[in-house]
């Protein structure tokens, strides 16, 4: 449940703050912002296909779970990197790599956490995954909110108090951020030139420190996932039979479905 938390986590925070950061940073339109976020989605179609060829081979979902984790680590820190270097390009490639991610553990995930109970769990084990990847999101968003307030205004407290800009323009800054519009994009138009240009580098590397921030969490979700219990694969099992006690990750063969429909027809002419 940890590794849907997390799985939640990232992908509601890709979409809201990668926004922000194009309509602010970028100075993109709402409308071509929103658009920069398609980028993720081919990416998580790309990890589940992935996901369905480690599970085939592996006949375990505990695999594609630990390289989900280790994919979504590694592409939450290239996006801070592209972020701090300002390079729209970078950021929109590995938010399709974190896309790859999320895409890779989200099936397995799922199977995993219904065949590792008993059946009469199935409700409750669905029930828990969509709690858990909602509440990863609310975590989510709530953390790199304050992140992203601190860290704003904390970059433009230090140009301020250092005696970088003049007294006006550091009286244009203070009361925008004592207004509490320092994140409307009206606002910041409304400043020179030079004083957007400080608050759109506040803002980049704002967003740089939220995608460090979900860093730790998805650290953890790699070390944990390496304890997860195997499944149990009915597959080899004497004459086909079925251990009732296992809950295997099941595919049937063009074989069993022959099988199983001339079983009830030989029946009949018995």
């Amino acid at each position: 449940m940890y590794g849907v938390f997390v799985s939640g986590m990232i992908m509601l925070v890709m979409f809201y703050f990668v926004a922000i950061f194009m309509t602010i940073v970028i100075n993109l339109p709402p409308d071509q912002a929103g658009v920069q976020l398609l980028y993720f989605a081919p990416g998580m179609g790309g990890g589940s296909l992935i996901s369905i060829v480690f599970i085939r081979h592996f006949r375990q979902p505990k695999f594609p779970i630990v390289f989900s984790g280790i994919v979504s680590t590694v592409a939450l820190g290239l996006i801070s990197m592209a972020m701090e270097q300002n390079k729209q390009n970078l950021v929109k490639g590995f938010m399709a790599m974190a896309g790859v991610g999320v895409g890779l553990g989200m099936g397995p995930l799922a199977v995993h956490a219904r065949f590792s109970q008993p059946e009469e769990r199935v409700a409750i084990v669905s029930a828990l995954s969509l709690f858990f990847r909602a509440l990863g999101g609310t975590v989510g968003l709530a953390q790199c909110g304050a992140v992203l307030n601190g860290k704003v205004r904390a970059f433009l407290t230090d140009i301020i108090t250092s005696g970088a800009i003049s007294a006006s323009d550091a009286q244009a800054i203070s009361s925008t951020t004592s207004s509490s519009d320092l994140g409307s994009v009206d606002s910041i138009d409304s400043l020179s030139p030079e004083l957007q240009s400080l608050v759109r580098d506040a803002f980049r590397d704002a967003s740089r420190w939220c995608f460090i921030s979900l860093i730790p969490w998805a650290a953890v979700a790699v070390i944990t996932s390496l304890f997860l219990s195997n499944i149990k694969d009915r597959t080899g099992l004497p004459d086909g039979k079925v251990d009732k006690e296992a809950t295997p990750v099941e595919v049937l063969t063009e074989e069993n479905r022959k099988t199983e429909m001339q079983g009830p027809a030989s029946n009949k002419l018995q």
